[in-house]
């Protein structure tokens, strides 16, 4: 009976020997664990931020060269827009000519064809004489009136190129903008040390 007794305390106590080493063995692989995984987690964050701060730098650049191109197509733009303006006022202008040179022509033939005085020859030949200046000015006028719309017409073109232009150079900013804002949330938030680790193994 004190045999037996003495083999069940031996073996309790080889089994608690056994238990203790384990706990130990466990406890010293979870201490190595969380020791690994602060290490990778510092790693992996350092590389975070630097590869945040290169991208901020990137976007950063492209939004000001951006920027700057939409200023410049803006500038384009409305010089663009003041020239068709100037074009349309001289394209008005001339028309208007041409309009009036017509119609002083138009009365000319009609007092050609119906005289005051029929006999009245020196008048007549007045009119005749008048007649050729007033036609004279209509082709002159309608010549101006002419170029005046290919040169608006021109310049309505170079502005619908420009606004185009514009408009691209506008996408182009904002998205720019938009990848800059990004970024910087993104080097934020990798900016941002945590008290306690995060990491869990179980």
């Amino acid at each position: 009976m004190a045999d037996q007794q003495r083999q069940i305390d031996e073996m309790k106590a080889s089994h608690e020997q056994q238990v203790d080493q384990m706990t130990k063995h466990n406890t010293e692989a979870l201490q190595a664990s969380e020791a690994e995984a602060d290490v990778l987690r510092d790693h992996l964050t350092k590389m975070v931020k630097t590869t945040s701060q290169q991208f901020g730098m990137d976007y950063d650049d492209k939004k000001e060269k951006a920027d700057a191109e939409l200023q410049l197509q803006g500038d384009n733009l409305q010089e663009k827009a003041d020239a068709m303006n100037s074009a349309k006022a001289a394209l008005n202008t001339a028309n208007a000519d041409a309009n009036a040179a017509g119609e002083a022509l138009k009365n000319t033939m009609q007092q050609i064809a119906n005289p005051a005085n029929p006999d009245d020859h020196a008048k007549l030949s007045e009119l005749a004489e008048k007649a050729q200046t007033d036609k004279s000015k209509v082709m002159e006028t309608r010549a101006e009136a002419k170029s005046a719309q290919e040169t608006f017409t021109k310049a309505k073109e170079d502005w619908v190129k420009a606004e185009s232009g514009h408009t691209y150079a506008q996408a182009a900013s904002d998205a720019a903008a938009q990848s800059a804002a990004e970024a910087s949330a993104a080097e934020e938030t990798a900016a941002e040390t945590p008290a306690t680790s995060s990491w869990s193994l179980w």
